[in-house]
């Protein structure tokens, strides 16, 4: 079974961010990076349940690692829908996930 994808306004600001951030590093990186977020994203999509729970009490709520970029997706699972609320560097603030899952 795969799952349905869909992004937060939030999540999607935070695809802008990292684009623009490593795309400022070096033109194409930013394309690199959306390649490897779509690439965990398909894995998310096919496979959430093997993803690590970021809360004892909702393990609706995962998080993935996006290989070669410093960067976490994290999402919801809701029957067959995936919600990803933040997409973030892994130095980023834990706040700003943890305020953002309130609302998955």
């Amino acid at each position: 079974m795969s799952y349905s994808i869909t992004f937060t306004a939030e999540a999607i600001q935070d695809l802008q961010t990292g684009f623009d951030w490593y795309e400022e590093k070096r033109v194409g990186l930013g394309h690199d990076f959306l390649l490897s977020i779509g690439a965990t994203n398909q894995m998310i999509s096919r496979t959430p349940l093997i993803f690590q729970a970021i809360s004892k009490k909702n393990s609706h709520l995962r998080r993935a690692v996006v290989p070669r970029f410093n960067y976490l997706v994290f999402f919801g699972i809701k029957k067959d829908v995936i919600i990803i609320f933040a997409v973030l560097n892994s130095r980023q603030n834990p706040a700003i996930w943890k305020d953002r899952m309130k609302n998955v």
